[in-house]
């Protein structure tokens, strides 16, 4: 009926249990989202209660099947409270490699189709000594709406690097703000994109900064 933007089924069984397999429930979600997100709920406070819930692997394979289901947007854990025992070592997976890099979460377009506008960019600086850019810039109206600004590097004029660790999140916590973010001095050209994303996840278009040396 369009009554709700997500759901997070609670789907706390291991891979393969007798009467609700994880598998089958991810897959089962999968197909019934209507259109709207689907975050699988993952029940990490469950580490250690069974022989199944003592291999380090359950979350790790829970993770891998709900990425490649289609139509799962991501993953909700239960409770929070169970990280500060790095349940089966779930910490460091997470931090090291699933959870690595921030993600923009996919955007909600039924509640709000419109992009954010790009801010005003005052000034943009080369710091050879770190090799770091600092720009600093300022939003001329409707920060409020605005989650975070987004930068891309780029290797040359055309060519964006969209492996995770080439792009950069900023909290957008009020009207002016100052960047920081390193470049790649071998790069003969050095370029950047800019996006802002607003509170409904909506991706502005993109604004190129580049000079040449």
């Amino acid at each position: 009926m369009g009554w709700i933007d997500y759901v997070a089924p609670q789907l706390y069984w291991e891979i393969g249990h007798k009467l609700a397999p994880y598998e089958v429930l991810v897959d089962w979600w999968g197909k019934h989202t209507y259109g709207r997100h689907c975050y699988i709920g993952l029940g990490i406070y469950r580490a250690g209660t069974n022989t199944a819930w003592k291999d380090k692997t359950q979350i790790p394979r829970q993770i891998k099947l709900l990425r490649n289901t289609p139509n799962i947007q991501g993953m909700i854990f239960y409770s929070s409270n169970t990280f500060e025992k790095n349940p089966n070592g779930w910490n460091d997976s997470l931090q090291n490699h699933y959870n690595k890099f921030p993600a923009i979460p996919p955007g909600m377009k039924w509640l709000d189709t419109s992009r954010p506008q790009l801010p005003h960019i005052t000034s943009i600086g080369l710091q050879k000594t770190d090799s770091t850019y600092l720009v600093q810039g300022e939003f001329l109206q409707n920060y409020q709406h605005t989650k975070k600004i987004v930068v891309y590097m780029y290797a040359d004029d055309k060519k964006k690097i969209l492996t995770p660790e080439k792009i950069y999140h900023f909290t957008v916590s009020g009207k002016n703000f100052i960047l920081s973010f390193p470049f790649n001095p071998t790069h003969k050209t050095k370029a950047f994109g800019l996006t802002v994303v607003s509170n409904t996840n909506v991706e502005s278009k993109q604004q190129i900064f580049h000079w040449k040396e």
